[in-house]
């Protein structure tokens, strides 16, 4: 079954979330699922990685009490939460096959040199001309970042009379109706992923093992919704990044920044694993030798992902 995450805005509760679950049951028509996750007042959801990892969760509990198709998974949210469908979408690209954000913006510094993130995840974006909450400079900004990535299959619906609380409600089921005709490739021939968040480092069948010792850092202050500090971590001050295509020869060519090892996940539709895998890296060979299947792997894969279950992976070096 396809299924829908909707995150609230600033003022959403439990009240909030029933009205919203009575609305989604009149216009899903039973055709998908709808979670409702229930932000924490002061978490919000996110960036901190308490507020993101609430959302991760309620995925991963759908996905225990639910026949969930993992390939058929979309976010959306409004306000607060279109701002989190944005940055979730961008940190973690990997569960969603397409996301909807409504008067929300992505124009975070966490978010620059990313957007690239999102080549697989198709973006239809809805924002009101008359927002007095959210400028309408901030929906223009993000939509130039995101056609400036390249790649990204955007749709962008700005209403002329529309205010914050919305783009009109018929815009918006439509908007529904496009999310339920994309459908995630669990395994991509190419992946590119970047980020200047130490805590997200992968997406699909690559991972960034290690990042290099030179890439700078500092401490970043995440706060709550009353601006008391909540966490402290590292952020990256440049953003770190690898790029991997499968190419003929059951050969994987990556490309990094910032990275001294990487891992990749190995499945079938990607290479040939009764043969000899070769694995570039900045024009030279880090490895080339048969790569045996290991249970361990496949079964991690499965708890991760039922979606991308992987028979083996392998550790890289990045050459200096």
């Amino acid at each position: 079954m396809r299924m829908l995450v909707y995150l609230h805005g600033t003022s959403g509760d439990h009240g909030h979330c029933l009205e919203m679950a009575e609305y989604y049951r009149r216009i899903s028509a039973g055709r998908y699922l709808v979670a409702l996750p229930v932000a924490n007042p002061r978490f919000g959801w996110g960036p901190n990685s308490k507020g993101a990892g609430h959302v991760f969760a309620t995925l991963a509990a759908a996905r225990r009490v639910a026949h969930v198709d993992p390939d058929r998974v979309y976010l959306t949210g409004q306000s607060m939460g279109g701002h989190a469908t944005w940055y979730l979408s961008i940190f973690a690209p990997s569960p969603f096959a397409a996301i909807a954000p409504k008067s929300g913006c992505a124009i975070f510094d966490y978010c620059e040199d990313v957007f690239a993130n999102l080549r697989p995840v198709p973006v239809y974006y809805i924002f009101g001309a008359k927002d007095p909450i959210v400028p309408l400079e901030y929906a223009h900004e993000t939509r130039e970042k995101v056609e400036k990535a390249g790649g990204i299959a955007l749709e962008y619906h700005e209403d002329p009379e529309a205010g914050h609380e919305g783009a009109p409600w018929p815009e918006i089921e439509k908007s529904y109706e496009w999310l339920l005709e994309r459908a995630r490739d669990p395994y991509p021939e190419t992946v590119w992923f970047g980020t200047r968040d130490p805590l997200r480092l992968g997406t699909a069948w690559v991972a960034i093992d290690r990042i290099a010792g030179e890439v700078p850092r500092r401490p970043a202050r995440f706060l709550d919704l009353e601006q008391k500090a909540i966490e402290t971590r590292d952020r990256l001050l440049e953003p770190v990044r690898i790029e991997a295509s499968v190419e003929e020869g059951n050969a994987i060519v990556v490309e990094t920044r910032g990275v001294s090892r990487f891992v990749l996940r190995l499945h079938p539709d990607l290479v040939d694993l009764e043969r000899e895998v070769v694995v570039r890296c900045g024009r030279r060979e880090v490895l080339s030798r048969r790569v045996e299947p290991s249970l361990e792997v496949v079964l991690a894969s499965a708890r991760e992902d039922p979606g991308r279950i992987f028979w083996a992976e392998v550790e890289c070096a990045v050459p200096r």
